[in-house]
């Protein structure tokens, strides 16, 4: 159940994009190999910043495109009952899928 909720989610967000939001002046601030992480306060658009960042790297050509991206909703009734021995499925899929 888990798996094929993932494969929808991936495959949703590849069909129906980036909804439009109003771009904000903050900056997200990156190093060359290291993972970046985007803090802040519940509910202050968190999510909707690092789409945002996602659609610049798009935009830049520092990504392909949004198949790149590997974009999960955790809020998902679902996928909120994953443990972490689980976790190893979302890159399974996202392989699978490009």
């Amino acid at each position: 159940m888990i798996t094929r909720e993932l494969e929808r989610k991936m495959v949703d967000f590849r069909e129906l994009g980036i909804p439009e939001y109003t771009r904000r002046e903050n900056e997200v601030f990156t190093a060359r190999q290291t993972v970046s992480t985007i803090i802040g306060a519940r509910r202050s658009g968190k999510s909707v910043r690092a789409l945002l960042f996602a659609l610049e790297l798009v935009d830049s050509g520092r990504i392909a495109g949004l198949n790149s991206v590997c974009h999960i909703d955790f809020d998902n009734p679902i996928l909120s009952r994953m443990d972490a021995s689980e976790l190893k499925t979302i890159q399974s899929i996202f392989l699978k899928l490009n």
